[in-house]
């Protein structure tokens, strides 16, 4: 343990909390609990995250990673409830704004339950000891006849004192060196269905979202924006927009137009007769079918070869099976329920900001300085001179990692004496967003007689980092001989990061090329893919000298959902399987499509889930559902296309989500686990498009490889 000190005024200001008590706060990545006393003279900890107790305010959770829908409120609130005796119920969370003593304050990877778990038990488990020692110490009695429940130290003859009560007396006691953790029998909240603490506030109106920030007087505002990436402006003419009923101003804003009115229909309206004249710069002529089918042709030509393992040809020559296959996966939008939006007031030489931005770490410095996403640098302010408010994100899946939209909020805030919510129309958000960019694929396979794989070539045309440049994809690791060819396709349009961004391309590539292997090998799809991930019995069966992944977890996985689906049992449905493995956890799936055609595209899913130690099961099968619906969504559904450079997409019309009645049934079976929790968030994403069209082979036998199955 570690005692970090600094100003009782200088932490009070810092957290915004105050009056004398107990704070114990957790480093979010160095697994070490600190514990400071706050009375009058006394010194605190610069803390990454904290808990405060004190009469004012009972127990206080500071709860640093954004809240995304993720429930990670709520999951915090359980790990503390159940380390340190509190009610959960009466726990009050406060929503951390950009700090530099958080650590990692970005709801993104999957990460914020994993990397905080053991720390914010080993703090409560701190805060624990320190009020039970407390309250020992007055009765008079022995610290192991005391305990914590539902936020009292209880005694024996039937003491009770409130931790609030007993917080400042607690405060003085030793910081424990080695805090005992509870065992996982005395949890009463980790590992139980714990509704949403938050969910009386959203559907009551309570809850802020960062679309819902209203300071007094504030005006609305939306930007006009070259319709071609990297455009720029050359000229306008506002001269009858201005004229348009509450319009308030026109501003230009670097390469963009501000309107801004007193309503945000009559923003709209106004932008709509702007007269603009565009240079529409390098890349005018983007065009979505003339770079699919250069991908084709660069896919079969010439290309650098980037990693090789063994010698490919040899052993693709002398292969009894011979596999061709190409996959295409397109350019696709995040379309979050809340568009990109800000609000910023410019007052006095100070600058405050509502947003909801997945990355508060960037806010407070973006080590990226060619971007400059960081609020002094957007502001050209200091920080004692900005306040941002963090409120709630009404989804992101990777949109509100970057702060674009919250640099146009403050860009047009600096112009004027009032507050203005800037916010991205829907068209907008489809036309101007930062696309999960589209990739090619080719694999020549070669496989035994038995099916064993033996040689894999890879060919894409997506650009490579160095990672990929230096280390075998997924599929490439169940091969001897490997050989990655790549050359790059230019797309001229603006890429970020979406939902499990990579693994959402390559898993359907490879899931896809999995099953076509069985196919071709004549073997069952799950016998396959447990002899693939090193099941000792098929391996025997398929006569398989070795494994060529040795995964028993996912082994489990595959044999449960086998059961849970009755795989292949209703001749009425096709069956197809995927599987993943990233951010800790893994994942198995079996979707049903109905042979003749049901009401649904797909009819039910089956997932089987290992990811560690549940924290709350009711929040972790939503996430595992709604990566399954998001997935489905692009699957059936989604493509960006660009023809002279321009989106050809601009609402729910034609860039569909999945709607309500194609909901297909979904069962979850999570895997009991004593291992740390691990990422859920992202976990079934990528592997439901390859279930979904190895399930549509076996219903129809047409083989499907390029998405979205619907145009």
């Amino acid at each position: 343990m570690k005692i970090l000190n600094c100003s009782r005024r200088d932490f009070l200001k810092a957290s915004g909390l105050s009056t004398t008590g107990l704070i114990v706060g957790f480093r979010a990545f160095s697994n070490s609990a600190l514990a400071s006393q706050t009375g009058a003279g006394a010194h605190a900890f610069t803390p990454n995250a904290f808990i405060t107790i004190n009469e004012q305010d009972g127990v206080t959770l500071v709860i640093s990673c954004p809240e995304i829908g993720q429930n990670i409120r709520t999951t915090f609130a359980m790990i503390l409830g159940d380390e340190l005796g509190a009610d959960i119920n009466k726990v009050s969370l406060h929503q951390a704004e950009p700090r530099s003593d958080l650590g990692r304050q970005t709801a993104g990877g999957s990460g914020s339950a994993r990397n905080c778990f053991t720390n914010l038990r080993e703090a409560a488990a701190t805060a624990r000891e320190m009020l039970i020692a407390a309250a020992a110490k007055k009765w008079g009695v022995d610290p192991g006849t005391c305990q914590t429940e539902a936020g009292f130290v209880v005694g024996p003859d039937s003491k009770r004192v409130s931790f609030e009560s007993i917080a400042t007396l607690a405060s003085k006691e030793a910081v424990p060196p080695n805090p005992q953790l509870k065992p996982s029998s005395d949890f009463k909240y980790i590992g139980k269905a714990t509704r949403c603490l938050d969910t009386k506030a959203i559907v009551t109106g309570q809850t802020k979202y960062g679309i819902d920030a209203f300071p007094e007087n504030t005006a609305f505002a939306v930007m006009i924006r070259c319709p071609v990436f990297e455009g720029s402006l050359k000229s306008y003419d506002d001269s009858a927009a201005k004229r348009m009923p509450g319009v308030r101003e026109i501003l230009q804003i670097d390469d963009k137009i501000a309107v801004i009115a007193s309503n945000t229909w009559a923003a709209i309206n106004a932008s709509r007769a702007v007269k603009v004249n565009w240079d529409k710069g390098p890349n005018e002529a983007v065009d979505s079918e003339k770079q699919l089918e250069e991908s084709r042709k660069v896919v079969h030509g010439n290309a650098d070869t980037v990693l090789e393992k063994g010698d490919f040809e040899a052993a693709y020559s002398s292969a009894s099976i011979h596999i061709d296959a190409e996959f295409f996966v397109p350019t696709i939008a995040h379309a979050s329920l809340e568009p990109p939006n800000g609000t910023s007031w410019m007052q006095n030489g100070k600058m405050e900001i509502w947003g909801s931005s997945q990355t508060l770490n960037n806010l407070y410095h973006d080590k990226n300085t060619r971007r400059g996403w960081d609020l002094p640098t957007m502001t050209g302010l200091p920080h004692d001179k900005i306040t941002y408010h963090q409120l709630r994100i009404g989804g992101g899946f990777g949109r509100k990692l970057s702060n674009d939209y919250v640099q146009e909020s403050i860009e047009i805030a600096k112009q004027v004496d009032y507050p203005v919510k800037m916010i991205f129309t829907r068209e907008d958000d489809i036309q101007n967003d930062l696309y999960r960019k589209p990739d090619y694929y080719r694999y020549r396979v070669g496989l035994h007689a038995n099916g064993f794989p033996g040689a894999i070539e890879e060919r894409s045309t997506k650009s490579l980092n160095r990672k990929k440049r230096t280390q075998p994809s997924a599929v490439m690791r169940y091969f001897n001989d490997y050989l990655r060819k790549h050359k790059s396709v230019p797309l001229g349009i603006p890429g970020g990061a979406l939902r499990a961004p990579g693994h959402n391309i390559t898993s359907f590539v490879e899931q896809s090329l999995f099953d076509i292997m069985a196919e071709k090998a004549g073997i069952d799809a799950i016998d396959y893919h447990l002899a693939l991930h090193g099941d000792s019995e098929m391996l025997k069966k398929l006569g398989w000298k070795q494994a060529p992944r040795t995964e028993p977890i996912v082994c489990d996985l595959l044999r449960a959902v086998k059961k849970d689906s009755g795989w292949k049992q209703d001749p009425n449905f096709g069956y197809g399987l995927s599987t993943f493995s990233g951010y800790g956890s893994h994942c198995a799936i079996v979707a049903l499509v109905e042979k003749k055609g049901g009401k649904r595209p797909v009819e039910k899913v089956y997932a089987a889930v290992h990811c560690g130690q549940v924290i709350n099961p009711l929040g972790a099968k939503a996430q595992i559902e709604g990566g399954i619906i998001d997935c489905l969504s692009a699957t059936l559904y989604q493509k960006i296309t660009h023809k002279e450079g321009r989106v050809q997409q601009n609402n729910f019309h034609d860039y569909r989500l999945l709607r309500m009645p194609e909901h297909p049934d979904v069962e979850i079976s999570i895997a009991e686990s004593n291992d740390p929790p691990q990422g859920l968030g992202e976990v079934s994403y990528p592997p439901m498009a390859a279930a979904t069209t190895n399930a549509l082979f076996d219903a129809t036998g047409r083989r499907v490889t390029e998405l979205p199955l619907i145009s």
